[in-house]
């Protein structure tokens, strides 16, 4: 008789996770190989003890006068400053700056480089500085002997001075700890690779999100870059004010430049260089004098903000950015605190979504990994909490729904229906998700009682969640507007239109849906897009990846899988929260009676990609590969394409 061979399931390796020697002979060789990497960036460059400052007899000028023998000033529109100097290879450019205009100040930096050592090329760099700095220092990194300051035709008149070359010492502790910690991971996985080590995903993700969170959220500026995130701020940090009721706020004049849309934050340009960053670090350590210890600061006063259900998703921001007052910090660090909240919120919540998922837990490990998804984790926004708590209503929900023979577990429910309401506190269109549960087979109940009890309640807070939505508008019909920001828009009379034309509004919908769904999803928009850092526009490695997990994701040896009618039920769900976040921005980001609707993002179908990639993964084809070696590949491939759009889109940009 041929003996059964039982499955083992995944485990933490004793030998890889038990043993300090071994992680700490990891962590010593990523630091080594952080150290080499600063050495190796280091070559290129002969350092110099100060700054090399170009006499300005030996700069040619077109359209700029020189005044008192030092400042060189533009009468507004093209103009330029040309200087050459002996070929070498230059660091950084840098140049003080006064512009009247509180927008940002920009030009571009035409060098002429040797990229190959012998012929020149022309590079240019766009050098853009937001209204806190009065210096410019950009990264050139190029071997050059000429360099160019150009003034477009539409700019104001700038005073520039002090013109320099910066090939002084240059360790950045930002970009040692990257290529650290890219090390790191290297061995981990390689060791996992060849000793086929098998580690429970929540683990892997936790120690991913961590680790990278915490750097991206350290190296970012202390100013807005996640969408909206100057609203996310303010309601963060005026939760406790919110909650108590107080009709007026008061607080620093710096605060205000961080909480108000306008022309001169939106969004504010990003620091080109570490030096740029101390810059505006300093600028807001004293103009947000949260501790009042300049007397030149001002301090204003403002209507608070409305209390509505999203408190709740404020909380762990405003907690952290009270710890970081607490501990007197400057407010720069105090800022990146706030974020800090959002990351511990999502690395916890999402850690027991992938720990009770018996089904798709390798797609939500990449889902949670997408560049998008930790944005949000990583910035000021109730996404955060609307994608964690999703993951985790999601995780518990269908694994409830898909043991058909085991009864009805009240924890799970209780987790799923509590998960669901405040993913949906803050936006109430994804509570549709939970009326998946009603489907739920009479088999799984003790009686009809328990039956009739457990549907009724989940109807009822679905109604409850939905009345949020719809109940202002209708008990106030006429007076309910919309969103200022959207332009000429009110909710009510924007109902009165679909109402009134509702076959126009339907195909408006559905076409929509149908032109954004690929980009929405698993295109740039949907997984590839970091808020206002950068854009790259290449997402064909992250769409492999997850076409890869979603096809291999039924094992050989697991029983549980949907069945065809629950394939189609959660398809269905997600339609339903689509047309909802559609009409939802319709009704009040979007102009009365526009032929488009505006607002929506793909940010904001992260929930529901995960619910459709589960839906659709098949069970026909199973994954005989070695469950140590495949998770390597998952993970690796995860944290190659996260880190490579952090390393593009931050890293290289700034230090």
């Amino acid at each position: 008789m041929m003996a059964v061979r039982k499955h083992r399931q995944p485990q933490l390796s004793a030998r890889l996770w038990n043993s300090p020697l071994r992680w700490g002979l990891y962590l010593l060789i990523a630091v080594l190989i952080g150290l080499a990497g600063e050495v190796i960036y280091n070559l290129p460059v002969e350092r110099q003890d100060d700054y090399v400052y170009i006499p300005e007899t030996e700069v040619e000028m077109e359209n700029f006068s020189l005044i008192g023998g030092n400042t060189f000033v533009s009468g507004g529109g093209a103009a330029s400053l040309i200087f050459s100097f002996e070929k070498q290879y230059v660091d950084k450019l840098f140049y003080r700056f006064a512009y009247n205009n509180r927008d940002a100040f920009s030009c571009q930096i035409q060098v002429r480089a040797y990229p190959d050592g012998e012929n020149p090329v022309d590079k240019v760099i766009e050098d853009t500085n937001n209204y806190v700095l009065t210096s410019s220092t950009v990264n050139v990194r190029m071997t050059a002997d000429r360099i160019t300051i150009r003034l477009p035709e539409n700019a104001d008149s700038v005073s520039i001075r002090n013109i320099a070359l910066n090939n002084t010492e240059n360790i950045s502790i930002f970009r040692w700890a990257f290529v650290t910690l890219c090390a790191f991971f290297s061995l981990m996985l390689l060791d996992m690779a060849v000793k086929k080590i098998q580690v429970k995903l929540e683990w892997l993700f936790l120690l991913a999100a961590a680790s990278i969170g915490i750097l991206t959220i350290l190296a970012m500026p202390a100013h807005k870059i996640g969408l909206d995130e100057e609203i996310h701020f303010g309601k963060s940090y005026f939760l406790a004010e919110t909650v108590r009721g107080d009709t007026t706020l008061e607080y620093p004049s710096g605060i205000d430049e961080l909480i108000n849309p306008t022309l001169s934050n939106w969004p504010m340009h990003l620091p080109q260089s570490e030096q740029e960053m101390k810059e505006e670090d300093a600028y807001r350590d004293k103009y947000v004098d949260y501790q009042k210890k300049y007397d030149d600061v001002n301090w204003v006063e403002d209507s608070n903000y409305t209390l509505d259900l999203s408190v709740l998703s404020y909380f762990p921001q405003w907690l952290m950015l009270k710890v970081g007052m607490f501990l007197g910090l400057p407010f720069s660090m105090v800022y990146r605190m706030g974020r800090m909240g959002n990351l511990i919120l999502y690395c916890v919540v999402v850690f027991f979504a992938i720990r009770h998922m018996k089904r798709g837990k390798r797609i939500l490990l990449v889902m949670a990994l997408t560049p998008t998804a930790m944005m949000s984790a990583m910035t000021y926004t109730y996404d955060a909490s609307v994608n964690a708590f999703s993951f985790l209503g999601i995780s518990y929900l269908l694994t409830e729904w898909l043991e058909r023979d085991r009864p009805i577990s009240y924890r799970n429910c209780a987790v799923f229906t509590a998960a669901f309401v405040l993913a949906s506190l803050p936006k109430a269109v994804y509570i549709p998700m939970i009326l998946l549960a009603l489907l739920f087979p009479k088999a799984k109940f003790r009686s009809r009682k328990e039956l009739y009890l457990f549907k009724g309640g989940i109807f009822v807070v679905f109604v409850a969640m939905m009345s949020t939505f719809m109940l202002p508008v209708l008990i106030q019909p006429t007076s309910y507007g919309g969103d200022p920001r959207g332009g000429d828009t009110s909710v009510s009379e924007q109902l009165i239109h679909i109402f009134s034309h509702p076959w126009t509004y339907t195909k408006l919908l559905l076409s929509s849906i149908w032109k954004t769904f690929n980009d929405y999803t698993v295109g740039v928009e949907g997984i590839g897009r970091m808020g206002h850092l950068p854009l790259v526009n290449n997402v064909v490695p992250l769409v492999g990846l997850t076409a890869y997990t979603v096809l291999t994701d039924q094992r050989e040896e697991e029983k549980t899988k949907p069945a065809l009618w629950q394939r189609g039920a959660i398809l269905l769900a997600v339609f339903c929260v689509l047309c909802l976040i559609w009409t939802a921005l319709y009704l009040s980001f979007t102009p009365v009676a526009a032929d488009q609707i505006n607002g929506v993002q793909g940010r904001y179908y992260i929930p529901l990609t995960l619910l459709l990639l589960l839906a659709v993964s098949p069970s026909a084809l199973k994954n005989r590969f070695s469950v140590a070696r495949d998770t390597v590949f998952i993970y690796g491939g995860s944290l190659w394409i996260l880190l490579s759009m952090i390393y593009q889109v931050l890293i290289v940009h700034t230090f």
